[in-house]
């Protein structure tokens, strides 16, 4: 009667036994997995750094490229003129004079002529910062700082061209002038007018003009 206990026993265990083996090839088919997912996420992650970190200098080299392009193909005669309002030798010398009068520099990353060509096509066409930033494909920051840049330039070389006209005639200092000091009276000076203001500019003789009383001091 014992022999026939021991056989069920060994039988038992043998049954738990296989079951740990099972359960212990599983651990070691997951652990496996797990060993395998890491690798690919390693594999995966090397290559993102390898190949799409270079992604970003090559696009930036493309937007160069393009930056070059337009300001080049503005220099074409009647482009330039279109797009800036005046021809390539007006614009060459007009760089030549902001950048040796004016002291505006050229960048490691912008050139004298791609900011003065964006200022005068932002005052030509009236455009927003982002709109030229579009065009020149430029941050909406960086065309804002330039254009100030240029424009600090244009107001140095005004002293150099704009000259304060003498409002003041030869024959003012005529002695004689002394007893019409303080006199005053009104006259009508012609001007020009939106279209649709013009009926209340419009003097008894059919001109526009506007009354403007003067005096002589």
């Amino acid at each position: 009667m014992l022999k026939p206990g021991l056989k069920i026993m060994s039988h038992d265990q043998h049954v738990c036994e296989t079951r740990k083996r099972i359960r212990g090839d599983d651990d070691d088919e997951m652990e496996l997995n797990i060993i395998v997912t890491g690798f690919i996420i390693v594999l995966v992650g090397a290559w993102y750094k390898k190949y799409r970190v270079k992604e970003v200098p090559w696009n930036e080299q493309e937007r160069a490229r393009k930056r070059a392009y337009w300001v080049d193909s503005l220099m074409n005669g009647r482009i330039c003129r279109d797009q800036l309002r005046m021809d390539k030798r007006c614009f060459d010398k007009l760089c030549h004079i902001l950048h040796f009068k004016g002291g505006l520099v050229t960048t490691r990353h912008v050139m004298v002529r791609e900011v003065v060509a964006f200022f005068l096509h932002t005052l030509a066409h009236d455009l927003k910062n982002r709109t030229i930033g579009a065009v020149f494909t430029r941050s909406g920051e960086t065309v804002s700082r330039h254009f100030h840049m240029v424009l600090h330039a244009v107001m140095k070389i005004g002293k150099y061209y704009i000259k304060q006209v003498d409002s003041t005639v030869s024959y003012a200092r005529d002695n004689r002038w002394k007893w019409f000091e303080g006199a005053l009276d009104g006259t009508h000076i012609q001007m020009t007018v939106p279209i649709k203001d013009r009926p209340r500019y419009r003097d008894r003789k059919g001109d526009i003009s506007t009354n403007v009383l003067a005096t002589c001091d």
